[in-house]
């Protein structure tokens, strides 16, 4: 046999496996099944607050696993939470009900197949625990179930049929008939931030007008009493932001040596990094959560510790594997300390948030294969400095005194005096008031929904908020324009200089 005879074969074979491939795939006249058409695929399942459990499994192709996700609604609150996180809730009602209704009048536009070896091309092969990891053609499996666990609908979703959108190919599971449906399957994500709160301290970054920066580090020890923290502090700074001037202010500046503190100033040479303290508020405004775990019992919602506490063990345990430490044993309210240090951030009404940065966390996240994240506490207290004492004015004459020897036209006009004075000074006390109520409310709602928790935030968003001194402070204008440096001039600090050096003074030093 010649090579054009070969050749001709091959081309012939190659032909009839592209026409059996056109001929065998269904026309749109072929997706037809006069009994369901146009009829729901799930006639039963008609009344959306029946769901009491959405169930989601995916084949992950890129991983060669899969990846399951649970949320159910909590029979004694009635909300939705998740159970895989520890029950935490499941802030995104909507969602929840949007794929529960999904599935409710799920109407059926044609029948595609009712052959099991059509499964894979559909890509409604079931997804189950244990499979090939090279496996193909595996679909999106979707269980509603109702407060007794029975199903009330459950669907493979496979392809999108080519030439739309949300036309999907679609079976039950236990049976082999393909279906085809309108359906949008990115309303069962997997994702575990897609079905929650992702904003975790929900701020408005024009609203910050105060933070404190503790920059320290805490190293775990051995002791005879079990696992304890050592501090070793670096620096903290007090900064405020005039929100008119739109301006950065340092109002206390503490350097630590041998975890002694020692206050100072910047140098000439020296000034805060506002850019890098914007980028900070920002970054706080977009702080987002990745995962949760449960918090060991008996640390309160101020993270505050008592003796039950810290008497136990595995919950010493829970706290030091994930970065944090309560120092001060022995005394009363033994303090909590973080791996990374922290930050407070207080706000215009006086609410302050304080954000304890533990250890690396030791938790996959699905969403973002190979990326770290870090554990995180958050509590919020009140920021005393937002309500220093009344300066109340005196009452005229002395609250109480006799006004003897005065006319009657003399005490009328001092009653008066007096009367508006002490309506001036309760209406500084009551407005006082009302702000410290609001603030307190808003502190006592925030801690409820942070107290249970160990969240887990993107590493990345840890190195924006998490400021070290050479992130606050930068070289001033002044020292730009002379071209003397930070380094230089720090060298001259030691030698007692605390100006910024003349010119020709550089310039001898230079030529030295």
């Amino acid at each position: 046999m010649n090579e054009w005879i070969k050749t001709g074969i091959y081309v012939t074979l190659a032909l009839a496996v592209i026409v059996g491939a056109v001929v065998s795939y269904p026309k749109e006249e072929e997706f037809k099944l006069p009994d369901l058409v146009g009829k729901p695929l799930f006639a039963e399942f008609a009344d959306p607050d029946a769901a009491a459990e959405l169930d989601i499994l995916e084949f992950r192709e890129d991983v060669g696993r899969i990846s399951e996700f649970e949320v159910a609604r909590d029979p004694e609150t009635g909300l939705w939470v998740i159970p895989s996180s520890a029950d935490y809730p499941a802030d995104a009602q909507a969602r929840v009900r949007d794929a529960a209704t999904s599935l409710i009048d799920l109407e059926v536009l044609g029948e595609v197949s009712k052959s099991a070896s059509d499964h894979e091309m559909w890509g409604v092969v079931e997804p189950k625990e244990q499979m090939d990891a090279a496996q193909s053609g595996v679909g999106l499996l979707v269980r509603v179930k109702d407060e007794k666990g029975d199903n009330l609908a459950e669907l493979i979703v496979g392809k999108r049929r080519k030439g739309t959108r949300y036309q999907h190919f679609v079976r039950k599971p236990g049976i082999d008939t393909t279906y085809l449906v309108r359906i949008d399957p990115t309303r069962f994500p997997t994702d575990f931030e897609k079905w929650i709160e992702r904003d975790l301290l929900r701020l408005n970054p024009l609203d910050v007008e105060r933070i404190i920066l503790k920059d320290y580090s805490t190293i775990k020890n051995q002791t005879p009493n079990g696992l304890r923290g050592t501090i070793n502090r670096r620096f903290e700074a007090d900064i405020t932001r005039d929100i008119e001037q739109n301006k950065w202010i340092l109002n206390k500046l503490l350097h630590y040596k041998n975890n002694e503190a020692e206050e100072t100033e910047l140098l000439d040479t020296e000034e805060l990094n506002a850019t890098r303290l914007e980028q900070l508020v920002a970054a706080l405004d977009e702080m987002r959560i990745v995962g949760v775990m449960r918090k060991p019992p008996g640390l309160g919602a101020d993270l505050k510790a008592g003796k039950e506490f810290t008497d136990n063990q595995e919950s010493l345990l829970s706290l030091t594997g994930r970065g944090f430490y309560l120092i001060g044993f022995g005394e009363e309210e033994p303090e909590l300390h973080a791996a990374n240090g922290e930050l407070a951030v207080s706000l215009r009404n006086g609410v302050q948030y304080v954000l304890r940065f533990g250890e690396i966390a030791d938790v996959a996240r699905e969403s973002e294969e190979g990326k770290l994240s870090r554990y995180l506490f958050v509590t919020v207290q009140l920021d005393e400095s937002k309500f220093p004492p009344l300066e109340l004015k005196p009452l005229p004459g002395g609250d109480g005194e006799t006004d003897d020897g005065m006319s009657a036209a003399e005490k009328a006009d001092l009653d008066l005096r007096r009367e508006r004075i002490r309506r001036e000074n309760q209406r500084l006390k009551d407005e006082r008031e009302e702000k410290l109520n609001e603030a307190r409310q808003m502190i006592a709602a925030l801690n409820a929904r942070f107290a249970d928790w160990y969240y887990i935030i993107p590493e990345d968003q840890y190195k924006e908020v998490h400021l070290r001194r050479n992130d606050l402070i930068r070289e001033s204008e002044a020292a730009r324009e002379e071209g003397f440096g930070i380094d230089a001039f720090r060298q001259l600090q030691q030698e007692g200089l605390r100006e910024l050096p003349k010119k020709e003074d550089q310039e001898r030093r230079k030529s030295n």
